[in-house]
């Protein structure tokens, strides 16, 4: 009897678990949806938006840093971008959307690679269009 008690209660604290990572997600899926259509490209490197918490849970396991673990996701003003090369992660980019500046951008292992000038300055260089996904959808940082 105590051991189904015990299954009850940890299956109804992994429903809540489960409802509370649902609504982080509709949270997150409604705040950021403006960019997802987004690209930033140079031709070689692709910028894109990540589109859900499973994006950010891939990022994070692939790139080995903190950008699941630290709930980058649930920074109001913040847009993380995964920068590529042929669908090829390169590093990760965290954009401040109250400054418009790159704030983060950091490859495999918090480390920069040889792409990460290019990087920063393609993000930097277009946060016109960022601008454009925020005005057009009013989005409220």
């Amino acid at each position: 009897l105590e051991a189904k008690r015990k299954t009850k209660a940890e299956h109804e604290e992994e429903i809540q678990r489960i409802k509370c990572a649902m609504d982080k997600n509709e949270k997150y899926i409604k705040a950021r949806s403006c960019f997802f259509d987004m690209t930033i490209t140079d031709g070689t490197i692709s910028c894109h938006v990540l589109r859900c918490i499973a994006d950010f849970l891939e990022e994070g396991t692939a790139m080995h840093h903190c950008v699941y673990a630290n709930e980058y996701y649930a920074k109001k003003n913040s847009l993380i971008l995964s920068a590529r090369i042929n669908d090829k992660r390169i590093e990760t980019v965290e954009v401040d959307l109250k400054q418009m500046k790159v704030v983060q951008c950091y490859g495999a292992c918090d480390k920069f690679t040889l792409y990460h000038d290019r990087i920063v300055n393609l993000v930097n260089n277009n946060m016109d269009t960022i601008k454009q996904c925020l005005t057009s959808k009013q989005i409220a940082i």
